[in-house]
């Protein structure tokens, strides 16, 4: 499996623009990334709420603190809480080490937590806008719980999106799993067996290292 081991981030890049998925990880392009203000608030508000939940500091990031500040709080007392929380699964979708050689898929929860009498809890958080891609990252992340958690009737996905302060939950329960197996594994293998890797070009792409206007190999 030369094109992997997989996680949300690769799944979605290839969703977004095969052709961006090839120069990022399979025919790498030494190309400048484009960051920005918003990228880097974005990962000091993540930086925030991960210290936070491990009582490395008792002070969130100012955005969020007046909304979020309180419900953060609550659930770091009363809960047994795992911030950035690695997770990996072989091509059987077994559970592995993060950085073992047979490991198929992977990746990291924002927040996770099990109740003891209640549903695996996961929550993703966002800065900025809602995107219809943030579903697809629900169902990874809600099958991946399912999977380290099989004794668990079922997982709630949230995604927090902090700047609307809005969430959007959905209910994945276990008895699922014997479809959503079969399909996490044949969209993997759809990557991993692409021989074209055809741009798609749409309004991201002026946010794109390898776009033509930013100086990279693409030809939109």
């Amino acid at each position: 499996m030369a094109r992997g081991p997989y996680s949300y981030s690769r799944l979605s890049t290839f969703r977004q623009c095969p052709a961006k998925f090839n120069w990022s990880y399979v025919d790498v392009q030494d190309v400048e990334r484009i960051s920005s203000p918003a990228m880097e608030r974005g990962t000091k508000i993540h930086n925030s709420l991960e210290a936070f939940i491990k009582r490395e500091t008792e002070i969130l990031h100012p955005d969020i603190h007046e909304h979020y500040g309180q419900f953060m709080f609550s659930i770091r007392e009363n809960y047994e809480c795992f911030p950035e929380s690695r997770w990996a699964f072989d091509w059987l979708l077994r559970p592995c080490d993060y950085d073992d050689p047979v490991c198929m898929i992977r990746g990291f929860m924002d927040l996770k937590f099990v109740p003891e009498e209640d549903n695996i809890q996961v929550y993703e958080y966002k800065t900025g806008k809602q995107y219809d891609e943030h579903a697809h990252q629900r169902w990874i992340y809600g099958v991946a719980a399912l999977l380290e958690h099989p004794e668990k009737e079922g997982v709630d996905v949230t995604t927090v999106y902090l700047d609307q302060k809005k969430n959007e939950k959905v209910y994945y329960p276990s008895h699922m799993l014997r479809e959503y197996k079969p399909m996490l594994i044949d969209e993997i293998r759809e990557v991993d067996e692409c021989e074209e890797f055809i741009p798609k070009p749409q309004f991201l792409c002026r946010y794109c290292s390898f776009s033509k206007q930013n100086g990279g190999p693409c030809h939109f």
